[in-house]
């Protein structure tokens, strides 16, 4: 499932429960209406651990501040990892706002989906964030 990701990896302090970052969450975007952006065709990144492929994301004034707005309220209560701490830390204009099809792809593999992509026409065409999950491991936590 595509995702747009807010908050790179991070862990919970000592004494902070999942549910305590939920309600954190939850009152930042409680704040927001509804959250547009646009897709905008598709991107690929090398990572550490392989390939990243993502459709491109032209993100809204809100989106910007939401994000920003969750990451700072979030900060106090996380510890970050240091691989991730500049990604997480940077402006709202510096962010890589982008939807994850795919990543920790091999070259063969995004070679192949890359491809495969290129074959559609991918339109500038406008979306809305519809709910903000909070991953553990990569599965829904709450």
């Amino acid at each position: 499932m595509p995702h747009i990701t807010l908050v790179y990896n991070f862990r919970l302090k000592r004494n902070v429960k999942e549910w305590d970052i939920a309600k954190i969450i939850q009152n930042v975007a409680s704040k927001y209406s509804v959250v547009k952006f646009h897709y905008n065709g598709f991107e690929v990144k090398k990572g550490n651990k392989g390939y990243v492929l993502a459709f491109k994301i032209k993100p809204s004034y809100e989106l910007k501040k939401l994000r920003k707005e969750i990451y700072d309220t979030l900060k106090p209560f996380i510890e970050e990892r240091l691989d991730v701490m500049n990604f997480n830390n940077v402006n709202e204009n510096e962010f890589w706002f982008h939807a994850t099809i795919g990543y920790r792809l091999s070259e063969k593999e995004c070679n192949f989906l890359r491809n495969t992509m290129q074959s559609f026409k991918y339109a500038y065409f406008p979306a809305f964030a519809f709910r903000i999950s909070l991953l553990n491991k990569g599965k829904n936590s709450i």
